[in-house]
C-alpha cells in the first residue's frame, strides 16, 4: 500500500470522528510525490476535509494542487480556511491560530519541511 494515497481509507475505517470538546485542525501541504494524479488527490482530499468535520484547514503552498483542496473543501460550512504562502510564515500563523486542546494534523511531502512544526507542537504538548 502506498502511504501518500488520499486518505480514503480514513473515513472507511472510522479512525477519526470529530470531538466536540475540542476544535481540529488540518495543515497540509504540497505532496509532490503524487505524480500526474496530484490535483485530483488534493480535491479528493478537500472533500474528505469537509466529509470529516474538520474545522480549521491551513493550506501551505500556492500551486494550483492547494488551490484545488481548500475549494473542494469549501463547502463544508462552518470549515475555517487559512493559507501560508510557505512554510516560512507558518508559524507565526498558527500561533495566531491555534488554541489549548487543539489537535493539529500536519501532513505533506518532507521536501515540503512541515515536519519541524510537527515537531514543535508536538514538544510543546504536556507528558
Amino acid at each position: 500500500m502506498c502511504p501518500h494515497r488520499p486518505p480514503r481509507g480514513l473515513g472507511a475505517h472510522g479512525t477519526y470522528s470529530p470531538s466536540p470538546d475540542r476544535r481540529t485542525v488540518a495543515v497540509l501541504g504540497e505532496m509532490k510525490e503524487l505524480g500526474d494524479t496530484t490535483k485530483a488527490a488534493n480535491t479528493d482530499i478537500g472533500r474528505l476535509v469537509g466529509e470529516l468535520g474538520i474545522d480549521v484547514l491551513v493550506t501551505v503552498g500556492t500551486t494550483d494542487e492547494m488551490t484545488a483542496l481548500a475549494d473542494a473543501a469549501r463547502p463544508a460550512s462552518p470549515l475555517r480556511i487559512e493559507s501560508a504562502d510557505d512554510p516560512d510564515v507558518l508559524l507565526p500563523l498558527l500561533n495566531r491560530l491555534l488554541k489549548s486542546g487543539d489537535m493539529v494534523l500536519v501532513k505533506a511531502s518532507k521536501s515540503v519541511g512541515l515536519e519541524k512544526f510537527a515537531n514543535i507542537l508536538h514538544a510543546e504538548v504536556p507528558a
